[in-house]
């Protein structure tokens, strides 16, 4: 495990391709993230997640360089173009805890989608979690992490893996999906309305009846 503060952490994202596949461009994006896409622009956009984050090493039998199939796609052409930087394979680490104050917040709040909470530094609870995974994982299927894992262990790690990163997109995706439906929600008066004067005079949450700006309920709060 190691701690990581999420504001700094960079990936290598390729942007560019030549006609054959290979990288000829790339961006850093930030590594800790989550995407939105602008409801207008329909761009991506990554936000940096400024909290601390305590990782997991990555095994080589998780990471498994000898395929490189989920770094892959194929564009429009049908060449399958590499998505970005896989060749740091020694101390590759994954999220593993968002460090995050969630005293108020609703008890389900990491049910549906990711919660960062408020900012928090990271302490004891965090700790105390580590040693009761720690101890169920030595009472579990991988048993002694420093011993060769078999055949078997091997299957399950990449099951269990391909189960959690398909998860992980759901999650990312449906987040993204509320993201934006909240912007929309909040900002659309302005891009439809624009410098409209009844848009000005009667606030984003304004009513339309028979040609007529109507006052809301929220507005007269």
């Amino acid at each position: 495990m190691k701690l990581e503060w999420g504001g700094n952490a960079t990936i290598t994202k390729y942007t560019q391709w030549s006609p054959t596949g290979q990288p000829t461009g790339a961006k850093i994006v930030p590594r800790f993230a989550i995407p939105r896409r602008h409801p207008v622009f329909d761009h991506l956009m990554y936000i940096p997640i400024r909290r601390w984050v305590i990782c997991e090493r990555l095994e080589p039998e998780q990471l498994r360089p000898e395929d490189n199939s989920d770094n892959t796609f194929t564009d429009e052409n049908g060449v399958v173009c590499e998505a970005g930087d896989k060749t740091d394979l020694v101390h590759q680490y994954t999220p593993y805890i968002y460090v995050g104050d969630h005293s108020k917040c609703p008890p389900d709040c990491c049910s549906e989608r990711l919660c960062l909470g408020d900012y928090k530094q990271p302490g004891e609870s965090e700790l105390n979690y580590l040693l009761e995974c720690t101890y169920k994982l030595s009472k579990d299927f991988y048993c002694d992490p420093y011993s060769p894992l078999s055949e078997a262990q091997i299957a399950q790690i990449r099951r269990d893996s391909k189960v959690e990163q398909e998860n992980r997109r759901n999650d990312v995706q449906n987040a993204l999906d509320d993201q934006s439906r909240e912007w929309w929600s909040a900002h659309s008066h302005r891009i439809i309305d624009g410098d409209s004067p009844k848009a000005q005079a009667h606030g984003k949450y304004h009513i339309f009846t028979e040609g007529k700006p109507v006052r809301s309920a929220r507005n007269k709060q």
